[in-house]
């Protein structure tokens, strides 16, 4: 898992989240408030913007990441 994604995950862990790995090795990221839908991520993204993606998602769905 990458090192950032791992402190991202520990972050929105401790603000309620919870955040399960798939089989496929993919993420879902479940908020705590019931009224927003799942976040999906990969578990070592690819992409430079992969991070700043997630960051922004979990921004929007009301984590201070």
């Amino acid at each position: 898992m990458n090192k950032e994604i791992k402190q991202l995950m520990m972050q929105a862990i401790k603000q309620g989240w919870n955040v399960k790995v798939r089989n496929s090795g993919h993420m879902v990221w479940t908020s705590p408030n019931p009224k927003v839908g799942p976040i999906f991520s990969s578990q070592t993204p690819s992409d430079w913007r992969a991070i700043k993606k997630i960051k922004s998602q979990l921004r929007r769905a009301g984590a201070s990441v």
